[in-house]
């Protein structure tokens, strides 16, 4: 694929971690191999903007090399991109929306599939073209975000970080014995549920109505098919599995509103 020039890179330091393999003596040395990398990798990507973003929560710095040989190398702060948010994951998105300021492809270094999930979801609100590099070696892969956004549906786009929040992601746990491809066939087959998960991260409050309705897609992965009517309650017509079912996601609830909140809506608050 030809990514053109002037790219804006942006990097999840997490990636760097797992890419690089070495020994060192001193934290010097290891920062000196941070830095060779990163470098090497803007080169390659054709990237003359390069953004480093890591989990803690520290200030935003940007480092300006001189124009001439007798010109410092000067840094400020960029208190723009400064955030509470505890990891980089939604962190890379504010990233994205800055980059995409000056910036026509942006592409982003990450192995998590958290990110690949919040970009796609994502990318049509920024608009600008997005390339995903994940894997080394021989798993290396280069991952046209635009072009799988053409592919899928939009309204699926949009539900996929709530989806995916709830099926199992870095910071909640799967369903017992489901996986991913259980989940992701039951939501195929009843599209209906798309909005249900689109709702989640629109609102740090997750509604009673919605809990509910995310009960039912639970006791679909289980097995339990129960549907709503118009003239009929939901619970007068719930089994004792399928109330058992409530019961655990009702549990969940709190979890749930505070991480679907934050994988959904990460840059909402920007």
């Amino acid at each position: 694929m030809n990514i053109g020039d002037n790219n804006a890179l942006i990097v999840d330091a997490m990636a760097i971690l797992q890419a690089l393999k070495g020994k060192w003596k001193t934290f010097g040395e290891f920062a000196d191999s941070i830095f060779h990398y990163l470098v090497k990798l803007a080169r390659e990507c054709k990237a003359n903007r390069l953004d480093f973003v890591a989990d803690r929560k520290e200030k935003c710095l940007l480092i300006t090399s001189g124009t001439t040989q007798t010109e410092h190398v000067s840094t400020r702060e960029v208190p723009q991109l400064e955030c509470d948010h505890e990891e980089a994951d939604t962190r890379l998105l504010l990233h994205y929306k800055a980059a995409a300021l000056s910036h026509q492809r942006i592409i982003i270094k990450s192995p998590d599939t958290d990110v690949f999930v919040l970009f796609i979801a994502m990318q049509k609100t920024i608009g600008k073209e997005l390339l995903m590099t994940t894997g080394t070696g021989n798993k290396f892969r280069l991952i046209d975000i635009s072009s799988i956004l053409n592919v899928l549906d939009e309204e699926l786009c949009a539900c996929l970080p709530g989806f995916h929040g709830f099926s199992g992601c870095d910071s909640t746990s799967a369903f017992l014995g489901k996986g991913k491809v259980k989940p992701w066939k039951a939501l195929q087959m009843n599209p209906r549920f798309m909005e249900i998960f689109s709702q989640l991260g629109r609102s740090a409050e997750v509604s009673d109505e919605l809990v509910v309705s995310l009960g039912t897609f639970v006791c679909l992965l289980y097995g339990e098919h129960v549907l709503m009517s118009a003239d009929t309650s939901f619970l007068s017509q719930a089994s004792i599995p399928t109330m058992f079912f409530l019961q655990i996601v009702t549990a969940f609830g709190n979890t749930l509103k505070e991480q679907t909140f934050k994988h959904s809506r990460g840059i909402g608050a920007y």
